[in-house]
């Protein structure tokens, strides 16, 4: 609910909570939306974008003492901030909260000059200020499955992205600041694209350091599966490689299994590209699932576009 990006804008917009709504009477409803939306969403009479960050911050607190109270079942919390998500009112004005949890939030980003930055980078303020409220809050509850532990001290933490920026302004090949100085943006195949932070944390095992192997998102599955001491079936989770031997350091040299990462659905959706990642070898390739882009293939072909070693021309 509440994604204001033109594309994602849909109806209602309403807050769910476990699996359900509070709110029934549709003729209170009011009309949302922006740009080519604009009045045309349906949404709960008392939404208002600035405030979903601070009840998401409200509801994951919430959930967490819940689980204090519950010594015999692990927990899963996953949070996806609005604030990533380009959140504008139906003005155009970015959707930023005054305050979170008594910290001000609006007009408070700076830039790393400490010159003042703008909504968008207080949109981003917004998030790490609840990512470090989470963190607090794991900091100070008792953990009921280990008596005299805090519940950080037993939780795996992970920080990360599912794409790069997504800047409508920005050519496809261009390298911009968003990206880290990378090539590309969000949906494109270029390094800027998909390259992200990915921040982990579990006390006793992975506390700090850089590991430079190779992962993805898909990754996730087999190796928290692992983790847990959870046998994959033959035919379960096929696209994910298990990461837990390379982030101990029990595996040793560069993880050289192959990913297939990235699948552009480009206008009209015929056009697809993908890339194929071994260590730092990179092939992009043209075609392979619909109409390949590049003249003179046939439907269904693959064209070798470009390769890269990125450890040389990243």
């Amino acid at each position: 609910t509440g994604n204001t990006e033109d594309s994602l804008d849909t109806a209602p917009r309403i807050m769910i909570v476990n699996d359900g709504h509070g709110f029934k009477d549709r003729s209170k409803m009011k009309l949302a939306g922006i740009t080519r939306r604009e009045n045309k969403i349906l949404a709960a009479p008392d939404w208002d974008l600035r405030q979903l960050g601070p009840r998401y911050l409200r509801e994951m607190e919430k959930y967490l003492d819940r689980r204090a109270t519950d010594a015999d079942t692990p927990f899963f919390l996953y949070f996806v901030p609005n604030a990533n998500h380009n959140q504008r009112n139906v003005d155009g004005v970015f959707a930023v909260p005054e305050e979170v949890a008594g910290v001000k939030i609006k007009g408070q980003s700076r830039y790393t000059d400490g010159a003042k930055a703008g909504d968008r980078e207080d949109m981003v303020l917004e998030n790490d200020v609840i990512f470090g409220k989470i963190l607090d809050k794991l900091k100070q509850t008792e953990d009921p499955r280990w008596p005299g532990h805090k519940m950080i001290e037993n939780t795996l933490i992970i920080f990360t992205s599912d794409n790069g920026p997504n800047l409508s302004a920005v050519k496809n090949t261009a390298l911009v600041q968003e990206s880290g100085g990378l090539r590309g943006k969000k949906a494109k195949i270029w390094e800027g694209g998909h390259r992200v932070p990915f921040l982990l944390y579990w006390q006793g095992h992975f506390e700090k350091g850089i590991n430079r192997n190779l992962l993805s998102l898909t990754d996730l599955y087999a190796t928290l599966a692992s983790i847990v001491g959870h046998e994959l079936r033959p035919h379960e989770a096929r696209d994910s490689h298990d990461s837990l031997p390379y982030w101990t350091g029990e595996a040793k040299g560069e993880d050289l299994r192959p990913r297939v990462f990235f699948c552009n659905l480009g206008s009209p959706y015929l056009n697809d590209t993908l890339a194929i990642r071994e260590g730092s070898r990179k092939l992009l390739m043209n075609g392979g699932l619909a109409m390949p882009s590049m003249k003179g293939g046939s439907r269904g072909g693959v064209n070798l576009a470009m390769f890269y070693d990125l450890k040389e021309n990243l």
